[in-house]
């Protein structure tokens, strides 16, 4: 028979839940020091608007986004995968390769404080205007003092020294979307 508490059951077990979260490339900023550009257009035929970041071959440019992920995060681990396009005259089995790396900022503590280890991931070209998603990256570390309701500044970098990113064209990233595992208790009230 369930046990509840505040109108939950607390017989149930949540061990090991992923939950994930979308961010639009509205949600992020260019860096001032090679940031990618953003663009809002729309695609032609049926008036698709979305909001992009242009990510060019010569420069390794990125885009950062603060968050705060919600308190039922583990403090673990997280992943992401890149929503992304290409600009006109990209061929078919053209590669982008992405890296993803984050930082916790806590109260009190530096906001200019290093980002934790990069992790890639990478892609090909199906064809320019169709929505690519890339394959998972491995595990990122939020690097610094992790605590519940603190800010997570989330990086997204286009490796254009990176053999497998060969595409000369400019790679236009739609969004993220990060995964992060829930803890099996419910949050604390605040």
């Amino acid at each position: 028979m369930p046990i509840y508490k505040n109108g939950i059951d607390q017989t149930r077990v949540a061990v090991g839940v992923y939950r994930d979260i979308w961010y639009a490339a509205g949600a992020f900023q260019p860096r001032e020091t090679d940031g990618a550009k953003p663009v809002t257009a729309e695609y032609p035929t049926n008036d698709i608007t979305l909001d992009h970041y242009l990510f060019v071959k010569a420069t390794e440019e990125g885009i950062q986004a603060q968050v705060v992920l919600p308190d039922e995060w583990d403090l673990g681990v997280i992943k992401a995968k890149v929503y992304w396009d290409s600009a006109a005259g990209a061929s078919a089995a053209d590669g982008v390769a992405w890296g993803v790396r984050a930082g916790a900022k806590q109260d009190g503590m530096p906001i200019d404080a290093a980002l934790g280890i990069e992790i890639l991931t990478t892609d090909t070209l199906i064809a320019v205007g169709d929505l690519h998603i890339s394959p998972p990256t491995a595990e990122i570390t939020v690097d610094g003092a992790l605590t519940k309701g603190g800010m997570t500044v989330v990086q997204i970098v286009r490796k254009v020294g990176n053999a497998a990113d060969d595409m000369a064209e400019a790679a236009k990233l739609i969004g993220v979307m990060i995964q992060y595992k829930e803890i099996n208790e419910e949050p604390v009230v605040w």
